[in-house]
């Protein structure tokens, strides 16, 4: 069981979630962000760059540690790139990193087990000279911590 609350585990989970996509990355020798950061992006990071964010949290079983979690994943590129073959080859990446990382799948640092993945859904987002491509799905975990 867990006396954790929501708020111990969104970081926890962002933290593991952009580790996951790291190490999942798919190795063809395409196209890589500059960085995958968990909650919000550190400042002075060059596009393009990927953010996973978790916006909302229930625990499904008080106490007993398991949520349901709603996840966005950004996938930011400056507004020039929009719709060039590289950001879709990076967007296409990205969605078979995310199918990668093992369900269920612990990560022992973090204490945090990903037990599935709900449907993935696919939007544009834009703000400023920043624009990217958002996914976003609910994702059922477990603290372990």
């Amino acid at each position: 069981m867990s006396d954790q609350t929501d708020s111990d585990i969104k970081p926890r989970f962002e933290k593991a979630l952009a580790e996951g996509l790291e190490a999942c990355w798919p190795t063809d020798g395409g196209p890589r962000p500059n960085a995958i950061h968990p909650g919000k992006v550190a400042s002075g990071v060059e596009n393009p760059y990927c953010v996973v964010r978790v916006n909302d949290m229930e625990e499904l079983v008080p106490g007993e540690g398991a949520f349901k979690a709603l996840v966005q994943i950004v996938m930011v590129s400056h507004s020039k790139d929009r719709g060039s073959e590289t950001h879709k080859r990076m967007v296409a990446s990205l969605r078979r990193a995310l199918r990668a990382i093992p369900k269920p799948g612990l990560d022992a640092a973090n204490g945090v087990i990903l037990c599935g993945i709900g449907v993935v859904t696919h939007k544009e987002a834009s703000q400023g000279e920043a624009w990217g491509d958002v996914l976003e799905f609910e994702a059922g975990i477990e603290d372990r911590a």
